[in-house]
């Protein structure tokens, strides 16, 4: 059934690290058959390890294609970590650049697929899980060596292992999140997501968790199809038909930020 709120709807996709046009088109057939219009992207290898300031004419590029749909109502739906990162590059311009608060007005909600982690698995162990079919031993040692070589990398400045959750947890509490995630999860394990949801909750966030208990990385909506449908809808319905009751009300001004 597609949404009864007034106004074009529009679902912003931000795909995994590595990820490939195709892998979205699935998550694209949902929303339109809810009745949204949807902006998909996918996530390059590496991408996430750029600069903040790296990263914006990238987010640049995907506000202009938000705003031709001209949205009335936007959602994100991300995936892991590597959606993360281009979400929070999204957010920077939204948060700091007036030029873009009119669409920062329209954002009523963020979805997160298999994401945020604290230990970051984005790389190698993307690629060794393939190997050793997500062995939770071997993801762990590769995400352990990746997060050495990682602040070595990056000892002064632009480490996203050090601005990733501070900045997710700074953003503004009264957008609505969807936590989708899983036990069997070999990547971004469960009390990740359940810790973070805790911390979003302990600013005065809205944060709704489903656990999916089985299903791999990624892979909620191609194990569990129905449900997977069924748990975004019912999170569109609801947060629709708080906006429109006014039972959210967004105070951008006051909203504290580090971004």
């Amino acid at each position: 059934r597609k949404m009864e709120a007034k106004g074009r709807k529009v679902a912003l996709i931000l795909g995994f690290t590595a990820s490939k046009t195709h892998q979205l088109r699935r998550y694209e057939r949902m929303y339109e058959s809810l009745g949204f219009v949807t902006v998909s992207r996918a996530v390059g290898l590496f991408e996430w390890t750029q600069s903040k300031k790296q990263q914006e004419p990238a987010a640049k590029s995907l506000l202009i294609d938000v705003e031709e749909k001209k949205p009335e109502h936007l959602f994100v739906h991300l995936f892991s970590n590597g959606g993360a990162f281009v979400y929070l590059s999204v957010r920077r311009l939204l948060d700091k650049d007036p030029r873009y608060h009119g669409l920062r007005s329209k954002l009523r909600g963020v979805i997160f697929d298999s994401a945020p982690s604290q230990t970051m698995l984005p790389i190698y162990s993307i690629i060794f899980s393939r190997i050793a079919k997500e062995n939770y031993y071997t993801n762990l040692l590769w995400s352990m060596r990746y997060t050495f070589f990682s602040y070595l990398k990056w000892p002064i400045s632009g480490n996203p292992l050090g601005y990733y959750l501070p900045d997710l947890l700074s953003l503004n509490p009264s957008i609505p999140e969807l936590l989708l995630f899983s036990d069997k999860d070999a990547l971004v394990h469960s009390w990740e997501v359940k810790k973070y949801a805790q911390q979003r909750l302990a600013k005065g966030g809205s944060c709704t968790l489903h656990n999916f208990k089985d299903t791999p990385h990624v892979a909620h909506a191609v194990k569990k199809p129905s449900t997977y449908k069924m748990v975004v809808e019912t999170f569109l319905h609801r947060v629709l038909k708080e906006w429109k009751n006014g039972s959210i009300k967004p105070e951008w001004t006051s909203a504290r930020s580090k971004l």
